[in-house]
């Protein structure tokens, strides 16, 4: 999956990971976190501006979207700072 940048605000944010594009249902689990804070509990990364971080995502088995796309929201107010370019999936097997 290619990168997204995301540079802004002082304050940590929070990545809800990866949406469907079609149909804006929550596909992805985050499974890994280097750069970034991973709570298993609730399955958000915590982000800090201006720190680069790589994440892994892990797909349910039944997805078969061709496109997703990451959302990154206020910590404090859930609200939505930044939505990613629409991502490309490709599924192996």
């Amino acid at each position: 999956m290619p990168g997204v940048n995301y540079v802004g605000g002082r304050l940590p944010n929070r990545c809800r990971t990866a949406y469907d594009c079609k149909t804006q249902e929550l596909v992805a689990t985050p499974i890994q976190a280097i750069g970034a804070e991973l709570d298993r509990d609730t399955n958000r990364l915590t982000l800090t501006p201006g720190q680069a971080a790589t994440i892994g995502l892990q797909l349910s088995a039944e997805v078969s979207t061709k496109k997703l796309y990451l959302e990154l929201r206020d910590a404090a107010t859930d609200l939505v700072l930044h939505r990613s370019p629409d991502l490309p999936v490709d599924l192996i097997g």
